[in-house]
């Protein structure tokens, strides 16, 4: 598949299993908030989307979202699968089916990156044309999270029932993907800079009180 279409995919199937996500309490689908789930759903992912490639598009790097895959299951360099699982479409639903609809894992997409070669070749020189570094992968991550979770605060002071979800939704989304597992965005982050890492959580555990306010 083209990878700009296999990208498209990929953000609307996270779009639309997040909504079911966050339509599903105690074992039920609520078709009757599906739609407002579905809206909060396409607000945080365009939101940290958008924020990914645009960071991605001021340090000269492009990015491709997709499904989050597993597929190394140990340290070495033959532990890999044949064919990746789509742990994005998996884990999510299933942590959510076991409790009831109480579990709300919010991970769905993963991102690859590479330098944009002409450009970043000029303004980086001959080391940065041979690749991105893992600093790189870590301020996409940083930023992207942090539009969520400022998404978070702003809505979280209004008194619509609707903009209160979103706060909360938008608060689980970044917590979740910051978990430092497999291709998360977390785990490029803890590999691209440990104190912007531990920084990320410090301003996440913040939204959480404040929101909690």
């Amino acid at each position: 598949m083209d990878p700009e279409k296999r990208e498209l995919w990929s953000i609307i199937a996270a779009v639309l299993l997040m909504a079911v996500m966050l339509s599903f309490v105690q074992n039920e689908l609520k078709i009757s908030v599906f739609l407002s789930s579905l809206l909060i759903s396409v607000i945080i992912i365009s939101v940290s989307v958008f924020t990914k490639k645009l960071t991605a598009y001021h340090i000269d790097v492009e990015i491709k979202q997709k499904i989050w895959e597993f597929k190394r299951f140990w340290i070495t360099t033959w532990a890999y699968l044949k064919k990746p699982i789509p742990i994005g479409l998996i884990l999510p639903i299933l942590l959510g089916f076991l409790s009831g609809g109480a579990v709300k894992f919010l991970a769905f997409l993963q991102f690859e990156s590479k330098a944009l070669s002409a450009k970043a070749a000029k303004k980086y020189g001959l080391a940065r044309y041979s690749g991105i570094m893992e600093w790189d992968d870590a301020m996409i991550v940083f930023y992207s999270t942090l539009s969520v979770l400022v998404l978070s605060i702003v809505v979280s002071f209004s008194n619509l029932v609707f903009l209160n979800n979103l706060a909360k939704y938008s608060l689980i989304y970044a917590i979740s993907n910051l978990i430092p597992l497999g291709n998360l965005d977390g785990t490029k982050l803890f590999f691209g800079s440990r104190a912007l890492f531990v920084f990320t959580w410090i301003l996440a555990i913040i939204t959480a009180l404040t929101i909690a306010l």
